[in-house]
């Protein structure tokens, strides 16, 4: 009978083992998954936001192209401040046009004429840095100036 007891306290300890062994290795394998999943949201939301970056600088620059000069912008963008020949558009993280008061984000758009060819400099920033930039230019022939 001793021998008997022996065995089944040595099982249980192999047991216990065992599964403190498997604990450790699933805890391992579910901090392996959270990280996942959070990279995964924070680059969902990175892409989210720009796409919306991209979206509304083509759409500035659409507005540029009509009108080969801010007139257009400004007008669709009441809200907007133009200083040293910058025109800043205000966005709230919603990216809905907002006071500078209220930002999120800054999209810039400067202008450079040479002869008949005006190009306009677009940036949408960030808190930090630039999101998207684009180029947009337009020819207005000699005549019609």
């Amino acid at each position: 009978m001793e021998h008997y007891a022996y065995e089944s306290a040595s099982n249980n300890g192999l047991f216990l083992t065992e599964l403190i062994v498997n604990l450790f290795f699933f805890t391992i394998l579910l901090v392996i998954s959270l990280e996942l999943f959070i990279k995964a949201d924070t680059i969902s939301v990175d892409a989210s936001v720009l796409h919306e970056a991209v979206v509304q600088t083509e759409s500035a620059a659409a507005y540029f192209e009509a009108s080969s000069d801010l007139s257009l912008l400004e007008e669709h963008y009441p809200e907007a401040t133009e200083e040293d020949g910058i025109l800043s558009i205000y966005y709230d993280k919603d990216f809905s046009p907002v006071a500078e008061s209220e930002k999120a984000y800054t999209l810039t758009v400067t202008l450079e004429a040479d002869g008949g060819l005006t190009k306009a400099y677009l940036s949408f920033l960030g808190e930090e840095d630039a999101i998207y930039e684009l180029t947009a230019s337009t020819y207005t022939p000699l005549e019609v100036r």
